[in-house]
């Protein structure tokens, strides 16, 4: 099941073509930005194939597990990967890798990787609002 929004990327896709633009997924409901908006529910299983190769950054506030969504996303290999807050308008870098004890294995899926997050600059959450 693809999440609001992705259907007509997932289709471009399919025919060769990619977004230009970042992609914005809502974990938070829909969102006021230019860019594309996928809007998915934190805990529902989706497909996130049309990720591969794509730059995304996935809105989420405090209290919303975002991270198995992120896992997600990062087991279909984006070119680039963020976080960010939608309340405290911070954002992070997150550095997807496999799981030492998945290294085995020839098909990685979002059970076997982990996360980490490195927190923007103050300069870049003010460059990512389009205030710098």
């Amino acid at each position: 099941m693809l999440p609001y929004g992705a259907r007509p990327i997932a289709e471009a896709r399919m025919k060769g073509q990619r977004p230009a633009d970042l992609l914005i997924v809502s974990l938070v409901g829909p969102v006021d930005e230019q860019n594309p908006v996928i809007v998915a529910q934190p805990g529902k299983e989706y497909d996130w194939r049309f990720m591969l190769g794509l730059k995304a950054c996935v809105f989420a506030r405090l209290g919303v597990r975002f991270t198995p969504v992120v896992l997600q996303i990062a087991a279909q290999w984006p070119e680039w990967l963020a976080v960010w807050d939608v309340d405290a308008k911070e954002g992070a870098d997150c550095i997807a890798h496999i799981k030492l004890d998945c290294l085995d294995k020839r098909k990685f899926g979002a059970a076997d990787m982990a996360a980490i997050y490195w927190p923007w600059t103050a300069y870049e959450n003010k460059q990512f609002k389009g205030e710098a």
